[in-house]
């Protein structure tokens, strides 16, 4: 496992034996700081030739909708045409943080299904990681 950046609310990961980019959100994130922490992992997956990310949500929070809606239209399908195709996420405890989650991956439904992406949901990371290491 490879630290590719580490912040105090944050951190990116390279996993190569599961060609993997895993995001650790630390704390709750706002809006502005959502899109470039997702841009980082577009631009590590780009340049590692990765097709998996596996986000930890458990300390993040809800998800706004401003970030949702960017999720759909902007960041998800430029994800799909790189190439990653497999995501696992580890969801927040609260009802509120796995309402949200849930409300986006429906929005993207249709996206994953026509790009043949395969997604899991997961209340541990070790969970998370045996499941991607499946894939």
């Amino acid at each position: 496992m490879k630290v590719l950046t580490s912040k105090k609310k944050f951190e990116i990961r390279l996993n190569n034996d599961n060609n993997c980019i895993e995001l650790e959100y630390k704390d709750i994130i706002a809006v502005k700081d959502f899109r470039k922490i997702l841009g980082k992992v577009y631009d590590y997956s780009v340049e590692n030739k990765t097709t998996k990310n596996l986000v930890d949500m458990r300390k993040m929070g809800m998800i706004p909708p401003e970030a949702q809606k960017w999720i759909e239209s902007d960041w998800f399908p430029k994800m799909i045409q790189a190439g990653v195709l497999t995501y696992g996420m580890v969801v927040a405890q609260s009802a509120a943080a796995q309402a949200s989650t849930e409300d986006l991956t429906e929005k993207i439904d249709d996206q994953r299904e026509a790009g043949g992406v395969k997604n899991g949901f997961f209340g541990s990371l070790d969970d998370a990681r045996k499941w991607i290491a499946e894939q």
